[in-house]
């Protein structure tokens, strides 16, 4: 797996980066944090059902929505964003989505010290510090997510509403009450990341 560099963009020039890396198929692994707060819908998410939508446009924050599935999500400083591309023909296993997020949750998890919470999360002492969703073509998939270290859950609570569909492990709690922080700085967070898919080329301490 090729680590890349993605340059400084907005929130929509990264999912859109994100697009292209998918339809070039190549195993990459990148990381990207957004300077300022955005939510982010997955593809078949109502923004009514999910979004407070007078919060959002009353504090100009944009409302997008990407390419994979999943539901709503606040992009902010202290929100690491990663995104990897994987094979479809090297990791055939991963045709079933069941399989393929446990599998890479599993050893996301393992890296950083978190714990994984079926199907689509990671959470340390039950409160969610990661989501994730998919991608897929015929050739290649794109899993991306969130990895919170300074994420201030205050801004979840204020732009989303409640989620529709939630785990069990959630226990109806609110956002300020689910969310939490790894104790790890955003450089720690990517070493990690990048040893545990054996990335290869040198990796530097810049930051995304």
């Amino acid at each position: 797996m090729r680590l890349i560099h993605p340059p400084a963009g907005s929130v929509q020039e990264h999912l859109a980066l994100e697009d292209a890396l998918l339809a070039g198929a190549e195993e990459v692994l990148s990381f990207w944090e957004s300077s300022e707060p955005a939510v982010v819908l997955g593809r078949s998410c109502s923004p009514s059902e999910w979004v407070n939508i007078e919060a959002c446009t009353a504090a100009g924050v944009p409302i997008l929505r990407r390419n994979s599935g999943g539901g709503a999500v606040v992009l902010a400083p202290g929100c690491l964003n990663y995104s990897m591309v994987f094979s479809i023909g090297r990791r055939p296993a991963w045709r079933n989505v069941r399989r393929s997020l446990e599998d890479i949750l599993r050893r996301i998890a393992s890296a950083i010290g978190a714990e994984y919470q079926s199907p689509s999360d990671l959470a340390i002492h039950g409160r969610k510090i990661s989501g994730c969703a998919q991608r897929r073509t015929a050739f290649a998939i794109l899993h991306h997510g969130t990895l919170l270290y300074d994420f201030d859950p205050a801004l979840a609570e204020r732009y989303l509403r409640e989620p529709p569909r939630q785990p069990l492990y959630r226990r109806r709690r609110t956002h300020r009450d689910f969310l939490s922080n790894l104790v790890l700085s955003p450089v720690e967070i990517m070493r990690r990341m990048a040893g545990a898919w054996d990335v290869r080329e040198p990796f530097t301490a810049s930051g995304p």
